[in-house]
């Protein structure tokens, strides 16, 4: 199978980020290689038909297969099953309302694929926009190290992730609908490890990620993670509340596997950043 004979559908699970869903939309329908057809998932609280029809124009005016479907809000594991059951192409990949992806990346999804027959699943980094933005620097130093990295990983983050479709229902792989914040990825990432899966992260499949700029999103953002992450712990990996003492040492095992986020300083400006996204964290972990 050659590259242009290569089909794949691309998932955008969005949510009141209109601006957004559009640039990413834009952007993969002028890539080099079209999908077979886009599937998106709009659970936002008031529906932009503006919007809609727009994204649509845009993906007629490149004839690619627009599939749209507005649904009420249960939660992001919700939205990507929803998603993951409208796929019919050999292969899919989830991309974040706010990743746009560069024009050769749909191509250089096909040639790792089919350069790696025996490959299910695969991922890349996700690269900050605003240079200038300070929290985008922060951001851009906690995953710097991912730009050049190419090798197995054990966690797929939920955007810029890649599948082949048959694997995953061979394997009956869903994501868990009790995350409705985020931390979707983790739990799917430990299924796709129990069922013997290869993840592997390529840095040639980069996107930019068009990610939140102002203190109090980024305050909001990960204190959610952290809340999230415990939420996977208890779940997936036994570890308990602050009141549940037989469960402490797990507990503290588990945390300490992911605590502290490091970044790389080579600009001492962002240190504050780091440690305040940590302490939140925290906060939220213990929350």
């Amino acid at each position: 199978m050659g590259i242009v004979r290569f089909k794949i559908d691309v998932l955008v699970v969005t949510r009141n980020r209109y601006l957004q869903l559009t640039n990413c939309v834009k952007h993969v329908c002028v890539n080099s290689l079209k999908p077979n057809s886009l599937i998106i998932v709009d659970c936002s609280t008031n529906i932009d038909r503006r919007v809609k029809k727009e994204v649509s124009n845009i993906a007629k005016e490149n004839n690619i297969g627009l599939r749209y479907y507005n649904i009420l809000h249960n939660g992001v594991g919700f939205s990507r099953n929803f998603a993951l059951d409208k796929v019919v192409s050999p292969y899919f990949v989830f991309l974040d309302d706010d990743e746009y992806a560069p024009r050769n990346w749909l191509k250089q999804i096909a040639i790792i694929f089919l350069t790696h027959k025996n490959l299910e699943v695969l991922a890349g980094p996700k690269i900050p926009t605003d240079t200038h933005n300070y929290w985008h620097k922060v951001w851009y130093a906690l995953t710097e190290n991912e730009y050049v990295y190419s090798g197995p990983v054990k966690t797929i983050p939920s955007g810029n992730s890649v599948y082949k479709t048959h694997y995953i229902n061979k394997n009956n792989l869903r994501f868990d609908e009790r995350f409705r914040d985020c931390s979707e990825d983790q739990a799917f990432s430990f299924e796709l490890n129990k069922s013997g899966t290869y993840i592997h992260f390529s840095n040639k499949i980069w996107v930019n990620h068009d990610l939140r700029r102002s203190l109090t999103s980024f305050i909001k953002q990960w204190f959610y993670y952290g809340k999230n992450k415990f939420f996977y712990h208890k779940l997936y990996l036994g570890s308990g509340t602050v009141l549940e003492f037989s469960k402490i040492g797990t507990t503290a095992k588990n945390f300490w596997g992911t605590f502290p986020y490091r970044a790389t300083l080579r600009d001492l400006s962002i240190l504050p950043g780091v440690i305040l996204l940590n302490l939140i964290f925290t906060i939220g972990y213990i929350y």
